[in-house]
């Protein structure tokens, strides 16, 4: 009778155990972000609102395909077929946990990965829809890169189906990029001195098999003095791999965005100059020393070569710099004014700036092969634009108005002539720092 009940006790204990397992081995698949049934946004048809479009010019009735681009009007997202220059649906962002209607929140730099799309709000979610009809897949709370100017696009791995963030309370992490679910999380406090604060500013980078966080850390409270936390995990699980924590000082500051191009980390510390890491181990692999410049910003990657735009004296530069080595390739005079956005596709770089102009230089030389002026600007006032997406034979460019006070208008432009072919307007005016283009 003793064993029995001996065998029965040890037969529920072994059951109990099972089900705590069970239990923690669901809620370790569970979002990242919790989420309930009632997803908090949805898209709704934009009805009358999204018939405020105009075209003007001549689209390429012969073309073959479809370009599809996704335009960002505050709560409103365009599928646009920019081969024909025409609307392919509007569907607009709404809360569906707002007890009032009139609140919206609006959509951020949008990212596309297949058959979905994938966008920040300006509220701080990041949501997943369907790129082929606009409705919401899943939503993510606590999303926050979306404060000014310099948010970028979600870091989407495609190999992987995962998306990689970092936040003050929740670390370095990694979501599946179907369902939103967490597949790991790394803790940014760990090994740093108590009472360390963390501030993440910059969104997290992929490459090869390693993904890496750059955050600041400031490890005494009231003080000033930044120091750099360099996180790199494996990509797949989030097992670390290295970590380095270097003080920057008192006058040093991180600069935003963080470039990754073949297996090298491009980092800019504002006040000291562009730094080379590698991947693999967080070894500096070289510096490029930037005293006496009153702006620098990495303003692009591609083809092994990050793209560094300079201010110092009255003329802004643009440096073509060398991954791999850091030696600059090439120096030229940026006629483009503001912060600049690039996009590089076959030989050509193209770049906007903040003056409504769209130029063409050549990849390995940086000649400059046309420039256009795409919106009028006489007075030479701030004009925000889009970072330049092509497909195809075309450059598509989203421009804001001056000040930001005018509608957005979308640019069709001939990337080897610059010929504006046509251009289509969104609504009656724009109020949002950076045009929320996609493709």
């Amino acid at each position: 009778m003793f064993r029995q009940l001996l065998n029965g006790t040890k037969w529920t204990s072994l059951w109990v155990l099972s089900l705590v397992f069970l239990i923690g081995t669901i809620s370790a698949c569970q979002p990242l972000f919790p989420q309930s049934s009632a997803v908090p946004l949805s898209t709704v048809p934009c009805g009358a609102t999204g018939d405020r479009v105009l075209f003007r010019g001549q689209a390429r009735a012969d073309g073959q395909g479809q370009a599809l681009l996704y335009v960002g009007d505050h709560d409103r997202l365009y599928a646009i077929d920019g081969q024909r220059g025409r609307v392919l649906w509007c569907r607009r962002l709404v809360s569906t946990d707002s007890e009032e209607e009139s609140i919206s929140p609006d959509f951020a730099a949008l990212r596309r990965s297949g058959h979905s799309l994938y966008s920040g709000t300006d509220e701080g979610r990041l949501v997943a829809l369907d790129a082929d009809s606009g409705q919401v897949r899943w939503v993510a709370e606590n999303y926050d890169f979306f404060g000014n100017e310099d948010w970028e696009a979600p870091t989407v791995d495609e190999q992987r189906q995962l998306i990689y963030g970092v936040d003050s309370s929740i670390g370095f992490y990694a979501v599946g990029s179907t369902d939103g679910k967490m597949r790991w999380q790394q803790n940014l406090s760990q090994g740093l001195p108590a009472k360390s604060q963390v501030l993440p500013r910059l969104l997290p980078k992929v490459s090869g098999n390693v993904a890496v966080a750059a955050v600041s850390v400031y490890t005494r409270a009231g003080s000033n003095s930044e120091n750099l936390l360099l996180l790199g995990v494996e990509a797949q699980t989030g097992k670390r791999l290295w970590e380095h924590l270097w003080p920057l000082g008192k006058n040093l500051r991180l600069q935003e965005p963080l470039k990754a191009e073949q297996g090298v980390i491009g980092l800019l510390i504002d006040g000291k100059g562009l730094l080379g890491i590698r991947v693999t181990d967080g070894k500096l692999l070289w510096e490029i020393q930037l005293q006496g410049t009153s702006y620098s910003r990495l303003v692009g990657a591609a083809e092994g070569v990050f793209y560094l735009q300079i201010e110092a004296g009255k003329n802004p530069q643009l440096w073509a710099v060398k991954a791999a080595s850091g030696r600059v390739l090439w120096k030229v005079i940026a006629e483009e004014g503001g912060g600049l956005w690039t996009a590089v596709d076959r030989q050509t770089l193209y770049l906007t700036g903040e003056d409504g102009g769209l130029e063409a230089l050549e990849v390995g030389s940086g000649h400059k092969l046309w420039r256009q002026q795409i919106a009028a600007n006489a007075g030479h006032d701030w004009m925000p634009m889009s970072q330049p997406v092509v497909e195809g034979n075309t450059v598509y460019v989203l421009t804001s108005g001056l000040e930001a006070n005018g509608p957005y208008v979308l640019h069709a432009v001939d990337r080897v002539s610059g010929k504006v072919e046509w251009e289509m307007t969104f609504g009656e005016r724009g109020y949002w720092i950076v045009p929320v283009l996609g493709a």
